[in-house]
């Protein structure tokens, strides 16, 4: 059949035919190295921790960053060529006890007792008092028909508001 290239699920970048066998055995195990992946290794290449903080039992306080909010944070940091990242704190208000509070600040104000989590360059930071309340959270980007925000699930949340600002806590102690 003419016009059609048979079907190969990987190419060889930029290299002549003839050396393919040649290119291919000496750059295999750099270049198609076969991993396992499970959800230790997958965690820790996709989102790193800086500054690690454990709670009273010794268990790392971890967040978890969807895709659609990394998204959101690359093109934040596209659109402004300033070094910036998301501040996401907890204070005590709102209508249920406990409020989100969300701010783009500069890499420069990160204080070394802040932990930092980044997923492919989006940077999220979280001060001590906030991560704890915060721990085991995931931050999303939703866009629905009233606006776009990011939001916080958190599998301690009693209850929240309808706007997903407010919450209260079940326990912190689990």
């Amino acid at each position: 059949m003419r016009g059609l290239r048979k079907f190969c699920w990987f190419s060889f970048p930029d290299v002549p035919p003839l050396l393919n066998n040649r290119w291919l055995a000496r750059n295999y195990n750099r270049n198609f190295s076969h991993h396992t992946w499970n959800r230790h290794t997958l965690g820790a290449s996709t989102l790193s921790n800086k500054n690690h903080i454990c709670d009273s039992d010794g268990r790392q306080l971890k967040l978890t960053i969807t895709d659609n909010a990394s998204a959101k944070l690359r093109s934040i940091k596209c659109a402004n060529p300033k070094n910036e990242v998301l501040r996401v704190r907890v204070e005590s208000g709102g209508c249920h006890g406990f409020q989100y509070v969300f701010s783009i600040q500069q890499k420069s104000e990160i204080m070394s007792s802040d932990c930092v989590f980044e997923k492919k360059s989006a940077v999220v930071v979280v001060d001590k008092k906030s991560l704890s309340l915060l721990r085991d959270c995931s931050i999303d980007y939703s866009t629905e028909l009233i606006g776009s925000q990011f939001k916080v699930s958190s599998p301690y949340a009693k209850s929240a508001c309808g706007c997903g600002t407010s919450f209260s806590l079940d326990s912190v102690d689990k």
